[in-house]
């Protein structure tokens, strides 16, 4: 959403969220669900950036994510920016900014046989008590 308008003169201010729930559902043939008993995972995100021109020729902008996922701890990954306007078509940008990104479903679930006494297997809790 945008919320420069009742934010004004201050800043403009964006904000955003997000919400997955996932059902895996392979009857144990690619992950570790067993027949008729899927697994169900979520994941959420919260997005906020706020941007200020600050005179004609510098604009600063900050924002950050906080992202969770049902298996794994949540995390903030922030960022800042600067551009400055040198000339027309002529800018300097200076940035920090983090990343990260949890491991899909399939990295976390596999249990998939590729062969004799070999199992391709997920990075889930889960498998350290199963194997």
């Amino acid at each position: 959403y945008n919320l420069s308008n009742y934010m004004a003169p201050l800043a403009d201010i964006i904000v955003g969220a997000n919400y997955k729930k996932y059902i895996l559902n392979s009857d144990g043939t690619l992950f570790a669900d067993k027949k008729d008993s899927s697994i169900g995972t979520y994941e959420y995100g919260l997005f906020a950036q706020a941007s200020r021109k600050l005179n004609d020729q510098l604009k600063v902008s900050f924002s950050g994510r906080y992202d969770k996922n049902q298996n794994f701890d949540a995390r903030f990954t922030p960022r800042a920016t600067a551009v400055y306007k040198l000339a027309d078509h002529n800018n300097i940008r200076l940035s920090y900014q983090t990343a990260y990104r949890f491991p899909s479903n399939q990295q976390q679930w596999i249990d998939l046989g590729v062969g004799s006494n070999v199992r391709l297997l997920g990075c889930n809790e889960y498998f350290w008590n199963k194997y």
